[in-house]
């Protein structure tokens, strides 16, 4: 990875490349690179900015605690819907929620109307998913680093005249039978460069995620997020040790007793947080929304 570039697949630099207004174009580019049709318009549902981002951080810290992972991209795409998500670390269930977001998404459009259509239905907005989940470990037990799964009769091979869902996975360890787009966007994500010959839009994105153009803010939140990353791996190894050493059970006591401490942290962090936003003469629902703090604590501060 290159030392003056922030990891592509990490939260903010993957949202910050694929789903800010400014960058559709590289948006475009993969939808393009990945599912081979090139989407007319493009619309972002929640386009990337630092304030938006840093709200979303904030609640994903409330309501997980150590840490935020959710990595999702999500964009209309006219007569279509794309989500694209990075995941760092292996799961098991990880088919099973990228399976349970692409439908979610589909049925999410039941109502929703597009266009003029004449004799409306509900079910004119339903309208393909095309799913991309990118792998940073290998997950299936062959050779192949692409596939799509779809719906399809399997004995006779016929599929639907107009498919649901398209779920794609890109694993980025394995390089063979890989084209020569994906092997650019493998080249980018594993070290966040643009190689040789690289379309115009990769090497966008190189440059979105170089240090040198992030923003005082945006370079603050990754610090910060190191910083909670750190004490999360931290955590974990401490349970691990205590786990061999002295049994499963003294172990999950003292990550527990880690997790109170952590969440007595992050509260007092927001509490400070808070303060000053008062203090400055911030409304309080803007407080409220920030921090996530009631309004009594807020005014008790």
């Amino acid at each position: 990875m290159a030392n003056d570039r922030i990891a592509p697949l990490g939260d903010l630099a993957f949202k910050k490349v694929l789903s800010s207004n400014t960058n559709k174009d590289i948006l475009t580019g993969l939808i393009h690179d990945f599912f081979g049709f090139t989407p007319k318009k493009v619309t972002i549902k929640k386009p990337y900015t630092i304030e938006s981002y840093t709200l979303e951080y904030e609640k994903g810290l409330a309501k997980n605690g150590l840490r935020y992972t959710e990595r999702d991209i999500a964009a209309y795409l006219e007569t279509a819907d794309f989500i694209a998500e990075a995941q760092i670390n292996k799961e098991i269930f990880f088919e099973k929620r990228a399976s349970y977001y692409a439908f979610m998404d589909y049925c999410d459009n039941y109502g929703e109307l597009r266009g003029d259509i004449g004799d409306h239905s509900k079910y004119e907005g339903l309208c393909p998913v095309y799913s991309l989940n990118i792998l940073q470990n290998n997950y299936y037990k062959d050779e192949h680093p692409f596939r799509v799964f779809r719906l399809c009769d399997q004995e006779r091979g016929i599929v639907p005249e107009e498919n649901p869902v398209y779920i794609a996975f890109f694993e980025l360890k394995k390089d063979n039978e890989i084209s020569k787009e994906m092997g650019f966007w493998r080249h980018y994500f594993l070290t966040g460069e643009a190689s040789d010959g690289a379309p115009a839009y990769i090497a966008k994105a190189a440059e979105v995620i170089h240090i040198a153009n992030l923003g005082r803010k945006e370079r603050e939140m990754i610090s910060r997020q190191e910083r909670n990353e750190e004490y999360t791996k931290s955590v974990i190894m401490r349970v691990r040790l205590d786990a061999k050493n002295e049994g499963l059970a003294i172990a999950e006591k003292r990550a527990e007793a880690l997790r109170k401490k952590e969440k007595a942290r992050q509260k007092k962090e927001k509490e400070e947080s808070a303060r000053k936003m008062k203090d400055k003469g911030y409304p309080l629902s803007d407080i409220r929304e920030f921090t996530g703090l009631s309004a009594a604590k807020i005014q008790d501060l």
